[in-house]
């Protein structure tokens, strides 16, 4: 049985004034092959970043998967997996931040 996963990304950064970018993007994911085709999922993305120096920045960032019945994505933070979801359900990620270049 040959197992398959096709991926669909689309993005954009929109400028927001002078100072602040707005991102946005949407993921799907669709898997076909295994035992069961209902463990696709889809990622909706949003996030401003705002300069406050040349070097400076601080952001934000909300995204959220949703899966299908038999699918169970969920956030990595770091290099740890998050909290495992049913079938089925949600998964909530929020980042919040301050971004300097040295």
């Amino acid at each position: 049985m040959d197992l398959k996963q096709t991926n669909f990304l689309v993005g954009a950064v929109v400028d927001v004034g002078t100072a602040g970018k707005v991102k946005v993007s949407y993921d799907r994911a669709n898997a076909s092959g295994g035992t069961t085709d209902n463990n696709d999922a889809n990622l909706f993305g949003l996030g401003y970043e705002h300069s406050l120096s040349k070097r400076t920045s601080v952001y934000a960032n909300y995204a959220q998967i949703k899966n299908k019945s038999e699918g169970a994505a969920v956030f990595q933070v770091g290099t740890a997996y998050g909290n495992s979801v049913a079938g089925g359900k949600k998964s909530t990620g929020y980042e919040f931040g301050v971004k300097h270049t040295f």
